[in-house]
């Protein structure tokens, strides 16, 4: 997450299409990069709706910072998983 561009960012909580259970925030650079952040009663995913492209997504602790897991996303599949914790941070960045 440090390495985006936050000077280009605005809010954006249209790009999160549905998350069960969960407040949202999202700050995006569409089509580029993408900060969201989830808090509540997570279900393990969330659908969000990006342009078409191939895009890596990181899912981090945002109390710790640690790195959770990585993995590639085509905008076609619009699933994130992530899991099912209280508080969740995802960067999404086209590849």
């Amino acid at each position: 997450m440090e390495g985006f561009d936050f000077i280009k960012m605005h809010p954006a909580a249209h790009v999160i299409a549905h998350a069960p259970g969960l407040e949202y925030y999202c700050l995006a650079n569409i089509g580029r990069e993408y900060s969201l952040y989830f808090d509540g009663r997570n279900q393990g995913y969330a659908l969000i709706d990006l342009p078409q492209g191939n895009y890596e997504v990181s899912v981090f602790s945002p109390d710790s910072g640690e790195l959770l897991q990585t993995y590639p996303l085509k905008a076609s599949e619009t699933r994130i998983t992530m899991p099912k914790s209280v508080r969740t941070a995802v960067s999404v960045v086209r590849e």
